[in-house]
């Protein structure tokens, strides 16, 4: 039962992650993560996971800020794509943002999970980049705003499931 409303039965709550595509002159920004026992040695993008009581452009905005320095307004990004998908020992929301629009220089403001963020062009990206998020990645530009993966009948999602502990409920 709900601890909210004990006549409820308790619902399950997938993860939610947000992801930002950050676009230069046709040049996207990734992080090699390092440290963070999920995909290490792996490129990825700016992202995080939505906390409680947090909207998904509210954690895009605050990553963004955390991970590269990047100091963004909500006009700033753009909702560009959602993933369900199931990796196979989590079922995930991926809500991809993108933007074009920003000021400042971009850092590597959290050395300690990440080797450093470089600039990749879409038909060049790094061998190295973690599959999931090329799949998103991809999907995001494609033009599509909605995708699924790794679902039964489904082939599954690319790369290693999120074993990492479970975040807070």
């Amino acid at each position: 039962m709900s601890a909210e409303n004990p006549k409820m039965p308790e619902r399950f709550r997938p993860y939610i992650a947000t992801f930002l595509i950050v676009e230069n002159n046709g040049r996207y920004l990734l992080s090699l993560r390092r440290n963070t026992g999920y995909m290490d040695g792996r490129y990825g993008l700016v992202s995080g996971h939505v906390e409680e009581n947090e909207s998904a452009a509210s954690a895009c905005l605050r990553e963004a800020r955390e991970e590269a320095g990047l100091d963004l307004a909500a006009t700033d990004i753009e909702p560009l794509h959602v993933m369900h998908l199931v990796d196979g020992v989590r079922t995930y929301v991926y809500i991809v943002f993108i933007t074009r629009n920003y000021t400042g220089p971009v850092e590597n403001r959290e050395p300690e999970k990440c080797g450093g963020l470089a600039w990749f062009t879409r038909d060049a990206l790094p061998a190295n980049m973690a599959p999931n998020i090329r799949m998103v990645f991809e999907h995001a530009l494609s033009g599509a705003f909605y995708s699924e993966a790794g679902f039964p009948g489904m082939d599954p999602v690319p790369g290693e499931p999120c074993a990492a502990p479970p975040l807070r409920a």
